[in-house]
């Protein structure tokens, strides 16, 4: 079974919803989690927010934390992930921002990833340090991102009993 199929029947099995806010995947992650047949049941969309501007016009992300923080941070990957959850109406939204290189502004490192859940909770995000290529940056990303939500499906059919 693939992690995009255990994400699926998690989602399903708990009836919640995913929306996904994508800038350095670029559309890996919607494209993964939407491979298995039946994903509409529970994946609404997505958003894809390669550049600042449409980060703010899409999702929603604040110009003042945008320039502040810049486009790849946890700040930015919260907002994204708050932002489409509330324009998508889901339950669960992620986001992904991070330097796959191999070019990369003054200050980045190729491989910092934040991966950010927004929930009925509130958001939580993880920054990561990933290794390799371009191509293997990004479908790590994926893969730590489908994790994340997977776990916050089964911590959430615990809290339920």
């Amino acid at each position: 079974m693939t992690l995009a199929t255990r994400v699926l029947d998690a989602l399903r099995r708990d009836g919640l919803t995913l929306a996904c806010a994508e800038s350095m995947t670029a559309g890996l992650f919607a494209a993964r989690l939407t491979e298995p047949s039946g994903a509409s049941d529970v994946f609404a969309g997505g958003i894809l927010v390669y550049t600042d501007a449409a980060k703010v016009e899409l999702a929603g992300v604040d110009r003042e934390v945008l320039a502040r923080e810049g486009g790849v941070s946890a700040a930015v990957a919260r907002e994204l992930a708050t932002g489409t959850r509330e324009r998508l109406g889901v339950d669960l939204s992620v986001s992904i921002v991070g330097f796959a290189g191999p070019n990369v502004p003054p200050g980045g490192d190729v491989g910092q990833v934040f991966i950010a859940l927004a929930h009925w909770g509130g958001t939580e995000v993880h920054p990561l340090h990933l290794a390799g290529d371009r191509a293997q940056l990004r479908a790590a990303a994926v893969d730590e991102a489908l994790r994340f939500v997977l776990d916050a499906a089964e911590k959430a059919a615990k809290a339920r009993g």
